[in-house]
């Protein structure tokens, strides 16, 4: 389990925790705290301390623990989403887009350093994807709605090209047969290099 995800936990049972001047974990709850969960914060105290930042300094937070955060809070949600549905899996599908999602939201935050030298804010880039990661998960496992305007679908296509070290311009996205036939570029799904 990671830091983000134990914090993730611990906010999920109304617990708030909290890193001190001294690098000591502070938490309050209401009633006492889960025996699980203070084995989880005692291992993890030092991953769980840079994130948090000590309480008493007046230090905003870094985009890249905000972004860890909102990478927590959704991790926390498709778990919810995941759990409600039948047999407590997503469908093939629907797994296989959230995966996916997943995978380029994570990305934006490891590679944060380099979306900025591309003039990009890794923050934003995760923001505005979460809902689509939400929209995914929430499907019924049909026909998905998924679609890109073609800046969105170029985005994507570069940021697999370069998360996995493809060719520049090598990955492409295909949807289902247009009306003619012809497999139109709709951002259903990623096609990788020969593939």
């Amino acid at each position: 389990m990671t830091a983000c995800e134990i914090l993730a936990l611990a906010r999920s049972r109304g617990v708030e925790v909290t890193a001190t001047l001294r690098g000591t974990l502070r938490w309050r709850c209401p009633g006492p705290l889960p025996d699980d969960l203070r084995g989880l914060l005692v291992e993890h105290k030092p991953a769980l301390l840079p994130l948090l930042g000590p309480s008493g300094q007046n230090t905003p937070r870094t985009p890249f623990s905000e972004g860890e955060r909102i990478l927590a809070d959704l991790r926390a949600e498709l778990t919810r989403l995941r759990a409600a549905c039948p047999g407590g899996n997503f469908p093939p599908r629907t797994a296989n887009v959230v995966r996916l999602w997943l995978e380029v939201c994570e990305g934006y935050i490891a590679n944060h350093e380099a979306e900025a030298l591309r003039g990009w804010s890794a923050l934003d880039l995760l923001r505005s994807t979460v809902p689509r990661v939400l929209a995914a998960a929430r499907g019924d496992g049909k026909a998905l709605p998924v679609t890109y305007t073609p800046s969105e679908r170029d985005l994507l296509c570069r940021w697999l090209e370069s998360f996995h070290g493809w060719p520049a311009g090598s990955a492409a996205l295909w949807g289902p047969p247009d009306a003619a036939g012809g497999a139109e570029p709709s951002g259903s799904s990623p096609v990788p290099p020969g593939g």
